[in-house]
């Protein structure tokens, strides 16, 4: 299970170890124990990348993915809150995944200093 308070200072690495970015925000499901997607941000707008395979790491969280297919990643606003059904069915159809069912809303956004999710 990945660490949410550990992604919430940490980066995101690519398949081949290099420094994506800066962790944004962390996205769960309603209900849900652990953190399904994590907002990196980039000068052009912030890219989600999905956790479902991802592998904790000292610095924050290594992905399957790699730099150019996360940069390719549909821009998407962390500041809504959550993410809506068209948009998880979108990222999961850009990174290759399964749709998990049924759907229930992502919700999370930037931590605060006490670790909850705003």
């Amino acid at each position: 299970m990945i660490d949410e308070r550990a992604l919430e200072t940490g980066h995101v690495f690519d398949s081949r170890g290099k420094t994506v970015g800066a962790v944004l925000a962390v996205y769960r499901r309603a209900g849900g124990e652990s953190p399904d997607w994590v907002a990196v941000g980039f000068d052009d707008g912030p890219r989600f990348v999905p956790l479902r395979t991802a592998e904790q790491v000292p610095d924050g969280v290594r992905v399957p993915f790699t730099t150019d297919t996360i940069v390719q990643a549909p821009v998407l606003d962390p500041d809504a809150g959550n993410l809506s059904a068209e948009d998880e069915a979108e990222l999961y159809e850009h990174y290759g995944l399964d749709h998990p069912l049924p759907f229930e809303p992502t919700e999370g956004g930037p931590a605060d200093a006490s670790g909850a999710v705003l």
